[in-house]
């Protein structure tokens, strides 16, 4: 009878920790898709053109404060093999703690278009905790299609293959 209390409450307090981690990632996905609309928003008015049409995906990088998120065409390499096609074509942080702010905004080898001083990318944050959200371009849009935990060892396998 101990033996089945016990693990009752293993799966019990199992479950309540997977029900807790799906409205976090509700929560961070509702802020990924508020995000990726703020940045094409200000990209299309600062940059003065339509938003790219061949993007066909967004990486959101996220903790509670920031996004980091990366429009590319083709699989950079996190989320499966990374694809020969592949090719960035914006970069846009947005700080969240106080409604959202666009901190950086950039093509590749252009100058930026909004850039803070003093703002640090996600990924050069030691020992940083963030989950990595993978959007797909639909026809209504940029759709949630999966996450994971940040791995800052994929990083270190990405240098110089987007916008560094």
């Amino acid at each position: 009878m101990k033996k089945f209390i016990f693990l009752v409450t293993i799966i019990f307090s199992s479950s309540c920790t997977l029900v807790g981690a799906d409205m976090v990632n509700d929560k961070y996905v509702e802020a990924g898709k508020k995000a990726i609309d703020l940045c094409i928003a200000r990209y299309q008015a600062l940059a003065k053109q339509n938003f790219f049409i061949d993007v066909d995906r967004a990486y959101v990088l996220a903790t509670d404060e920031k996004m980091d998120i990366l429009f590319s065409k083709g699989e950079v390499g996190t989320f499966g093999k990374r694809s020969e096609a592949y090719r960035s074509y914006l970069a846009c942080g947005v700080l969240a703690s106080d409604g959202m702010e666009v901190y950086f905004l950039g093509e590749p080898l252009k100058d930026t278009l909004v850039e803070v001083d003093g703002v640090k990318q996600i990924s050069e944050i030691p020992n940083i905790e963030a989950i990595d959200m993978l959007f797909m371009r639909g026809t209504k849009g940029f759709e949630f299609s999966g996450s994971q935990k940040f791995d800052p060892e994929s990083i270190d396998v990405l240098k110089g293959s987007t916008l560094d």
